[in-house]
């Protein structure tokens, strides 16, 4: 009896809610024409942000609100879009909007629009031990944010792995525009990169980089940079290559890139809908001593679907291509390795070693001046083991012995209707073609030869950031020279074909 009294008490519950919401909001709604407008805006609780800083972001927001004809719905929409600039600073833990009378004498459609916030802790210390990219990261992070009262951070990070042996960067950025929409960064970087799984050798990176940023992702998100990097490829094994030998000479790289990304995609790990693409340009001229001289591009899509619509419940599709040129500028000199396109793997073309297509010599790849690859995946559920503790026929029995009675559960098997739930069955096929050379020969090659294929299944399974697959497939067309994974592949990573 107490059970149903305590399902009764919360339903009832329940249902005063849903009517007290139904009822603020149309309270809400039918108040939005009514005349207001702002009188002042204050942020309390920021007491280690500069308040020049704070007036610069009320103020780009403030302007379109401030005239008598202005409603209690423009009073809304400017408290928000202040409110979301004021988190996007990454200065505050908590920001919560209120609206208060204003004491202005004569003035009753005069308001305040009032912030409550909390501010982050100045210094972060972190460690971690992360797997991305077919790689394990273990790493000392550390991060000094509003250092000047103005959103600037300064972020100090030191790791290593499995591949990136060594790994030191010092980061400073901050805010260039009052709407926080463009952020300046100062960064410097020493890298040691183990290269071994696809060319017998190691390579050593160091440079400075300054970027500019405006944008999000969501609206599309460009970032002009300039680098200038050091890069020296070193610990050769015994059976490398010529030409990996041939291209041990020190060289450093200056160069302009442009990076445009969009993404509308519900989920970025195990995505059911909506679009991701990434366009890379890079431009590198023989200046302040670089010896490198080319023009790289580079671009990336995403595109999926759900099924749900057709009767298919947590079942899509996704489609993705990726290509890329490298073009060099100077006709005396051939492209560097380091800048090369290396293609094959478990997040690339699934089946082929990483950058086991395209050009090799011996075990080593080369890499590629041009490539295209594509992918076209299903995503279905898995029948999951569930147990049901009901009294129904289907997952219980009953046995009588001595006048009592014992219910025995049985495990029943249901399929997951949520596509983030962690685990999902993947069908796939994957293709591309690489090749290298000059730009002229390497698009002849491209148009001459069909691509190379592989087809599997295997296993998703998410684990927030990232997602492991288990693959297992055949290829069912390859180039002379290129080298596929027999049996079972296992890719760890964020962006997959």
């Amino acid at each position: 009896m107490d059970a149903k009294v305590s399902e009764w008490y919360k339903a009832r519950l329940e249902r005063q809610h849903q009517l007290q919401s139904e009822s603020l909001s149309s309270f809400i709604n039918s108040g939005l024409d009514t005349p207001l407008h702002v009188h002042a805006v204050s942020v309390r609780g920021a007491v280690k942000t500069r308040s020049s800083f704070l007036e610069s972001i009320v103020n780009s927001a403030e302007d379109d609100v401030t005239k008598p004809s202005s409603t209690l719905e423009d009073v809304l929409h400017t408290a928000r879009i202040i409110g979301d600039r004021l988190q996007e600073t990454g200065v505050f833990s908590s920001v919560q909007a209120n609206l208060e009378p204003s004491s202005q004498v004569g003035d009753k459609e005069a308001v305040n629009i009032v912030f409550n916030t909390r501010e982050r802790s100045r210094f972060f210390l972190k460690t971690s031990t992360e797997l991305g990219d077919n790689e394990g990261t273990a790493s000392l992070q550390g991060t000094f944010t509003n250092i000047f009262g103005g959103a600037e951070s300064l972020n100090v990070n030191l790791a290593t792995g499995t591949a990136t042996r060594r790994n030191a960067q010092v980061l400073f950025r901050a805010p260039l525009t009052s709407d926080v929409k463009t952020w300046g960064e100062l960064s410097g970087f020493i890298r040691d990169v183990d290269k071994t799984i696809f060319a017998s050798c190691m390579e050593n990176l160091g440079g400075v980089q300054a970027a500019l940023k405006r944008g999000s992702i969501a609206t599309g998100m460009s970032q002009f940079a300039y680098s200038y990097t050091a890069r020296h490829l070193h610990s050769l094994t015994p059976t490398a290559s010529f030409s990996i030998r041939n291209s041990t000479a020190s060289n450093i790289k200056a160069s302009f890139t442009h990076t445009f990304t969009y993404d509308s995609r519900d989920d970025p790990i195990t995505p059911s809908r909506g679009l991701k693409v990434q366009a890379d340009q890079e431009l590198s001229l023989p200046t302040l001593g670089s010896s490198t001289s080319f023009f790289k591009s580079e671009l990336q899509t995403y595109l999926g679907r759900s099924l749900s619509s057709i009767g298919f419940p947590s079942t899509f599709v996704s489609t993705s291509l990726r290509a890329g040129v490298l073009h060099s500028l100077n006709p005396d000199r051939s492209t560097q390795f380091s800048d090369r396109f290396q293609v094959g793997g478990p997040t690339s073309v699934r089946l082929f070693k990483i950058g086991g297509m395209g050009i090799h010599d011996g075990a080593d790849s080369v890499g590629s001046t041009m490539y295209y690859s594509f992918g076209l995946s299903l995503f279905t559920p898995l029948p999951i083991p569930s147990r049901n503790w009901s009294n129904d026929t289907s997952a219980s029995a009953t046995v009588s012995e001595s006048n009592s009675e014992e219910s025995i559960s049985t495990k029943n098997w249901s399929i997951s209707t949520d596509h983030t739930y962690p685990v999902l069955l993947q069908w796939w096929v994957n293709g591309g073609r690489a090749v290298g050379g000059p730009v002229d020969m390497a698009l002849n090659r491209i148009q001459n030869h069909g691509p190379s294929l592989s087809a599997g299944v295997g296993i998703l399974y998410r684990f927030t950031p990232l997602r492991l697959e288990l693959n297992f497939g055949v290829p069912l067309a390859m180039s002379k020279g290129e080298q596929f994974r027999k049996g079972l592949q296992v890719g760890v990573g964020v962006d997959f074909l």
